[in-house]
């Protein structure tokens, strides 16, 4: 399951698009005790993501168990977890602070 955030390409006055600029992507990932994960992005960016919100719904709430949510890896540039649960790489950017 992945969460998905609405892409939108700005429009140019002559009708074309302009190419859209790709989000970097997760280079490690370090879980914390209190849902939080510390990423590091591809272009060297730190920031905090934190999976409180997310642990009510669906799948995430398999995360609330934290020996599950401390395997959290960084795989093909986004966040993964030993039960096959990976979020968007594009969330994990725009959503950390």
């Amino acid at each position: 399951m992945r969460l998905f955030i609405k892409f939108r390409m700005a429009f140019c006055l002559k009708g074309n698009y302009q190419k859209a600029k790709m989000n970097p992507r997760v280079k490690s990932v370090k879980a914390t005790q209190d849902y939080l994960l510390e990423i590091v992005f591809n272009n060297d960016e730190k920031k905090k993501f934190d999976l409180k919100p997310y642990l009510d719904f669906g799948i995430f709430k398999e995360l609330k168990d934290l020996t599950l949510f401390q395997t959290a890896t960084a795989k093909l540039g986004t966040v993964s977890w030993k039960n096959g649960l990976d979020i968007c790489p594009d969330t994990l950017y725009i959503e950390s602070k």
